[in-house]
């Protein structure tokens, strides 16, 4: 007989050896392979990139990337009225410094291969319009919002109107202080405009004729008041709305893509406690609100008016309208439910 005990801490191989002779068999070792290697099909390992830290105070433009200004050109007089010469500007710095940072912008007509806007027929600004246009960012801050005042501006005469643009560069390259090389340009347009100051509106029960509905989800609505309900004015829901206190401060500003406006519709309906209309008045810009042009002044002269449409007698090619000093019937709110704007159909 064999003695059956087994050290268990022999390999497995020795273990089926022992084990076989026990049973009087007779076993071969025809090959013996005690190497072990992974499948590197199924290991993989992620190797994180590089992570790179710029070091650099770092230069931002922060401000619109495109801004537009408005002339008027009186042939007779050979006159040019510009009511707004100013390009508003904002500027950010990653860290402060201990001394203040002059940033100086500069024309570069090569940024207008970046410009999606329309080109054609836009002449180059007249010589010196931006003269000293530097801004400077104080020692210790980091944001800094300012403005670009326009020169000569009495050689703006051409139609359409003049176009460039503008790069942001240093006056004097400092020592880990350098531009972004992403937000460091804006583009500047200058129309020529009709648009003028007059009374220029009227009230209307109905929509006029020739006039066509713009797409409202293109309407961009903006107020200091209730601003998280703008948007229901243009929801297509006739009891969701927007309200404005009477008499106050607050206006309405609405925004869209160019067009020859004829109308808007200002729909209240909530006619049970008043909260109607009674007079707004209205003024149009073509230059994104720059410059705004005064209309006039609707009146409602029924308290239960719930369709006012402002008629424009004379229609223009506008952008952006202001609504302002709002009255109604109801000393608490002015309900506006709907609000839509037409323009004449080509």
């Amino acid at each position: 007989m064999i003695d059956m005990k087994v050290n268990y801490r022999i390999i497995p191989l020795l273990f089926f050896i022992l084990l076989s002779g026990a049973c009087n068999r007779e076993v071969t070792v025809v090959e013996f392979n005690d190497t072990y290697e992974i499948d590197k099909d199924y290991v993989s390992v992620d190797i994180p990139q590089k992570f790179n830290y710029n070091p650099n105070n770092i230069i931002l433009y922060v401000g619109a990337t495109e801004v537009r200004l408005t002339y008027r050109y009186d042939e007779t007089t050979g006159s040019v009225e510009m009511p707004n010469k100013s390009i508003p500007v904002k500027i950010k710095l990653k860290k402060a410094l201990p001394e203040p940072v002059n940033i100086v912008f500069k024309e570069n007509k090569e940024l207008l291969q970046n410009y999606t806007g329309e080109q054609l027929g836009y002449k180059d600004f007249p010589q010196g319009t931006f003269a000293d246009a530097k801004i400077t960012l104080p020692a210790g801050q980091t944001l800094i919002e300012g403005s670009i005042e326009l020169k000569n501006v009495e050689a703006f005469r051409e139609n359409p109107g003049y176009l460039t643009g503008l790069e942001m560069t240093l006056e004097k390259a400092g020592d880990n202080v350098v531009i972004s090389k992403i937000n460091y340009a804006l583009y500047v347009k200058v129309n020529k405009s009709d648009l003028e100051d007059g009374d220029n509106i009227e009230f209307k029960t109905e929509l006029p004729q020739g006039l066509v509905e713009l797409d409202r989800k293109n309407i961009r609505a903006e107020s200091d008041y209730a601003s998280g309900h703008l948007w229901k004015m243009f929801d297509g829901n006739s009891w969701s709305n927007w309200w404005v206190k009477p008499k106050s401060e607050y206006d309405l500003v609405l925004r869209f893509s160019e067009a020859k406006v004829g109308a808007i519709l200002i729909l209240t309906n909530n006619i049970w406690d008043l909260k109607t209309l009674k007079s707004v008045k209205v003024a149009i810009s073509a230059d994104n609100g720059n410059t705004f042009y005064r209309q006039g002044e609707v009146m409602v002269d029924d308290n239960r008016t719930r369709y006012v449409y402002v008629k424009f007698i004379k229609p223009y090619e506008i952008n952006t309208i202001r609504l302002y000093e709002f009255d109604g019937y109801n000393e608490e709110a002015i309900d506006i439910h709907e609000l839509n704007i037409y323009a004449v159909e080509k």
